[in-house]
């Protein structure tokens, strides 16, 4: 057959087109890619960003799973994960084991059962002061040294102290008691717990005292019957009162002029929200807010920078909330002056009642063990946080 055939130009010809089409699909290939555009048959360079550590996301529990969380609700750090040595119950001053890196968790009590929490840390970060039914039905207000297993009641009787909150001075303890009846705010010295002096006395509950940074006002909150929670501010020589409005859980700012406080939404679920005010009542400013969850038990960070909070997902468990019951899901994080947060705690168990000590670490209660105990961690460093 000759090479001029019929048959043979015509498969010239078919050659040709195949070739044609399959340089006009490499040339769509290179164009979709410098345009920017996934295309699935073509693997990532080397040097790609996914290949990288540069932003690479560091998940803040054993239990995480960094793909479940939005992205705002994720650490971020160039650091390298932390391996944690393995601690045991009997060793507390150990760090417990950690399979995800986030720093230096510890345990601070080992109770099985019961609930130690309301926690609050000394100004000089020596000791631990919260609120324990481990040997009662009726919580007592507890003292204990970091890193001792040495446990001292300040407390006793057949009433409930719950929210243990330090002076200034680290010298008094200020708490909520049903002693009398109903909670009021009463202060005990701790060179002589047994003589507690009692702040205020009306017929309403009224529960988490905040201590002034001078010591010499205590803010506050108490529930009517009409009103529901409202925000409140006692001189402690001058017994005068001065109210600030609704809100729960106040938190004096260490520097003294805001006071922090979880409000609910007035609409939709009434899912709570983080804001502060004044201590003469005015600025009233919202910091945060979710659609999807509640913002609860503020605390401030030493430098003012930061608030860490208790997140509540079940709107159900905000419904007739007496503020004395523990709830709560995880521990967040916002900076004050980019509003950005983060998520510390990701265990499908709860975590509540944050507080912090000297160096960004933060403590809270937990029920990811066997109990309800006291637990601490320190936060990575965050990228511009």
């Amino acid at each position: 057959m000759s090479l001029n055939s019929p048959l043979s130009t015509e498969r010239s010809k078919l050659a040709q087109s195949e070739w044609i089409r399959y340089a006009a699909l490499g040339l769509l290939t290179v164009a979709l890619g410098w345009a920017g555009c996934k295309f699935p048959m073509l693997p990532p360079p080397s040097d790609s960003p996914s290949n990288s550590n540069e932003g690479e996301t560091i998940s803040a529990d054993e239990n995480s799973n960094a793909g479940d969380n939005s992205e705002d609700l994720k650490l971020e750090s160039k650091k390298p994960p932390v391996q944690i040595a393995e601690g045991k119950p009997e060793d507390p001053i150990r760090p417990l084991p950690l399979k995800r890196p986030y720093q230096d968790l510890r345990r601070h009590t080992f109770q099985s059962i019961g609930e130690d929490t309301g926690i609050d840390v000394s100004p000089d970060g020596k000791s631990l002061l919260y609120s324990s039914s481990r040997t009662s039905s009726k919580p007592k207000i507890q003292l204990k040294e970091e890193g001792s297993a040495l446990i001292r009641s300040l407390t006793q009787g057949n009433f409930s102290d719950i929210h243990p909150k330090f002076s200034p001075k680290g010298d008094e303890v200020a708490f909520a008691s049903d002693r009398e009846g109903n909670y009021d705010i009463w202060v005990i010295s701790l060179k002589s717990p047994g003589v507690a002096e009692q702040i205020t006395s009306s017929r309403d509950d009224e529960v988490h005292p905040t201590f002034s940074p001078d010591g010499k006002r205590i803010a506050f909150c108490r529930k009517t019957p009409k009103q529901g929670w409202t925000l409140w501010i006692q001189h402690r020589e001058r017994q005068d009162l001065m109210e600030l409005g609704p809100g729960l859980f106040p938190e004096w700012s260490p520097a003294g002029d805001w006071i922090a406080f979880q409000k609910p939404s007035e609409r939709g679920e009434r899912w709570y929200g983080l804001w502060v005010v004044r201590p003469d009542g005015s600025e009233v400013r919202q910091v945060i807010a979710f659609d999807d969850l509640g913002a609860i038990q503020p605390t401030w960070s030493p430098t003012a920078e930061q608030i860490a909070f208790t997140t509540v997902h079940n709107p159900k468990n905000m419904k007739d909330w007496d503020g004395v019951s523990s709830i709560g899901k995880d521990i967040m994080v916002v900076d004050l002056k980019t509003g950005r947060n983060f998520q510390l705690t990701h265990h499908e168990g709860s975590n509540w009642s944050p507080a912090w000590g000297l160096n960004g670490k933060i403590y809270f209660t937990s029920d990811r063990y066997e109990g309800r105990n006291l637990l601490s961690l320190s936060p990575p460093e965050v990228k511009d946080l």
